[in-house]
């Protein structure tokens, strides 16, 4: 089998495909399907439309004013200012129950948070980080 990056193994792909079908029974439909369009790269993000440059010189640029960068996945859903003030807030509301911050990888392949020791019991974290995303957009 050959994997398009190798920093993902076939272990990693596993995991992730068990995973996935375990997140669609706890999430929306649509959270569902983005998480799946990031890991799979098919998002129609402005990078994408390179073929269109000689027309719109900056069809691949961030529509954010003032940003300029090339929007691709991380940088529209990671990187880009908003989305930077969107993750802290988001990370202000979850550090009492999860031990690190989210990383581009942790969010795309949908891995496990490190949940702290609390009294949380048999709270589903992940339920709560994408409610917490849902009511933070």
């Amino acid at each position: 089998m050959t994997i398009h990056s190798s920093r993902v193994g076939v272990d990693q792909i596993q995991a992730y495909v068990g995973y996935h079908k375990h997140l669609q029974v706890i999430l929306l439909l649509v959270f569902a399907n983005l998480q799946f369009q990031l890991a799979f790269r098919l998002l129609p993000v402005r990078s994408r439309f390179w073929f269109l440059e000689a027309s719109h010189p900056r069809i691949r640029l961030c529509v954010r004013t003032g940003c300029g960068a090339i929007e691709a996945e991380k940088h529209l859903f990671f990187d880009c200012t908003l989305a930077v003030q969107l993750w802290e807030h988001i990370h202000q509301m979850m550090s009492p129950f999860l031990r690190l911050r989210a990383t581009w990888l942790s969010i795309v392949l949908a891995t496990q948070p490190g949940v702290r020791d609390t009294a949380l019991g048999q709270l589903n974290i992940q339920l709560l980080f994408f409610t917490s995303l849902e009511y933070s957009v």
